[in-house]
């Protein structure tokens, strides 16, 4: 039986702020990323379910359609060296590693590109458990390929993970309000972080 397990949310939590916009202009630029995303907000409407999970589509599909898969990566690993990472939260993650925790990075982002970026950051993780993108031929097509992993579908993936991947003596989370408040809940160590 592993120690324990401590689930790191990134953005807002890990990062001092939103990876998803900032890895798109490093892939495409700021003119074209800033065009997506306000492309997507006249293409998606309010009222139909998951809104956050077609906006994120919409800006995929107005940015970085067509761009490979190498393509991808490599502005990952970019993004890895250019983030504001939170340094507080840093060393807790690294406080559990050395205690012999498992690490697992849960996020709404794009799985992707943020394997490259924590490695960049010399970052180590157990699992990263993100939204996929879909790809065929080696480019991304500007669709999703998993649901988006956010509030409750994040939660269903990391319980999935531990189920699979468990027992564990006893979990810690790491995240913000109110996204990660489902997530949080599985643990028996939640820590809110601060957006601010």
């Amino acid at each position: 039986m592993i120690r324990g397990v401590a689930l790191f949310d990134l953005d807002h939590t890990l990062t001092r702020q939103d990876s998803f916009p900032m890895w798109i202009a490093v892939l495409v630029g700021w003119r074209r990323t800033l065009r997506a995303f306000a492309m997507a907000g006249f293409a998606v409407r309010p009222g139909r379910s998951d809104l956050r999970g077609r906006a994120k589509e919409s800006i995929l599909r107005w940015s970085v359609r067509g761009a490979t898969l190498a393509e991808a990566q490599a502005a990952g690993r970019l993004l890895g060296q250019r983030i504001r990472w939170r340094e507080s939260v840093l060393a807790a993650l690294n406080a559990h590693r050395a205690a012999g925790c498992a690490i697992v990075i849960a996020t709404g982002a794009p799985e992707l590109y943020v394997a490259p970026l924590l490695r960049a950051a010399g970052i180590r993780a157990d699992a990263v458990i993100g939204t996929a993108l879909e790809i065929i031929d080696g480019k991304l097509t500007g669709k999703l390929a998993s649901a988006n992993c956010v509030r409750d579908e994040k939660a269903r993936r990391v319980s999935e993970w531990i189920l699979a991947n468990g027992p564990f003596k006893e979990s810690w989370g790491y995240g913000n309000r109110p996204h990660d408040l489902a997530m949080l809940a599985l643990t028996d160590n939640p820590i809110v972080i601060d957006k601010h």
